[in-house]
């Protein structure tokens, strides 16, 4: 997702299988949702386990700031002619 600085999003996992917990990094927190807000482009990978030592497959996320619009407009001189 692309968000606009100092704001938050919500990332969420889910699973068909019962009883499975998640892992998030880089923010090293468990659960199904997680709630950032990051400074620059910042990838998330949750990891999917179903206890007992059966670990799912990583996923990935990007999460990236929209840059502030810079207006880029500068002002011309005025020339008066008699």
């Amino acid at each position: 997702p692309l968000i606009c600085p100092a704001t938050f999003t919500t990332l969420t996992a889910s699973s068909p299988t019962p009883g499975v917990t998640f892992f998030w990094q880089p923010v090293a927190l468990g659960g199904t949702s997680i709630t950032v807000s990051p400074s620059v482009q910042t990838t998330y990978t949750v990891t999917p386990s179903a206890g007992a030592g059966c670990v799912g497959i990583p996923a990935t996320i990007v999460v990236s700031i929209i840059q502030k619009p810079d207006p880029g407009f500068s002002l011309a001189p005025t020339v008066c002619q008699n």
